[in-house]
């Protein structure tokens, strides 16, 4: 039996959505700013939309939580606007992210091919399969039906046997 972790390709989608939305959120901390504290309102909206640009050297370079970033994003916000739609909006975005961020799991074994997935499991039986390899890092499913999935690995699948794998999946498919 064989588990083969998926690479998480979602990662530059991930940092344009959050570049975007502290963007927005640093508009609408500008727009919405609190007339008492105007000064000190514009510059945590500078402070927004500067980070904005710097979303992916904080999470990457620092090690910093997406979730933890979006938080105190939510609070800036929600001490210039003092309305908390926004806030809210940023912590939703964040917590979403975090629960589809897992990766994808192969399970091979002897009878099928278990994928999971986030929310749910699906099992691929070998007949419906005519090639499964790994080569240089790459997994690839030919299905009989003319689909093909091909995906890089992640970096916990790297100590897999590519030539152990490989023939165990053709004696799998000849069964």
């Amino acid at each position: 039996m064989f588990t083969i972790t998926l690479k998480n390709n979602k990662a530059e989608i991930e940092i344009l959505t959050t570049r975007a939305l502290f963007a927005i959120a640093g508009v609408a901390a500008f727009v919405y700013a609190d007339q008492r504290n105007y000064y000190l309102n514009i510059a945590l909206a500078g402070v927004l939309v500067l980070s904005s640009f710097f979303v992916k050297r904080i999470l990457q370079n620092y090690q910093v939580n997406r979730l933890l970033l979006l938080a105190i994003a939510a609070v800036l916000i929600y001490i210039t606007t003092h309305t908390i739609a926004f806030a809210i909006v940023l912590i939703v975005h964040g917590v979403f992210f975090q629960m589809l961020n897992k990766k994808v799991r192969l399970q091979f074994n002897d009878n099928d091919i278990s994928v999971q997935y986030v929310f749910h499991t699906k099992a691929i039986q070998w007949k419906e399969l005519s090639n499964v390899v790994l080569k240089d890092r790459i997994l690839t499913l030919d299905y009989k039906n003319d689909h093909l999935l091909q995906q890089e690995i992640a970096e916990e699948s790297y100590a897999i046997d590519e030539k152990e794998f490989n023939q165990f999946c053709i004696v799998q498919l000849a069964a």
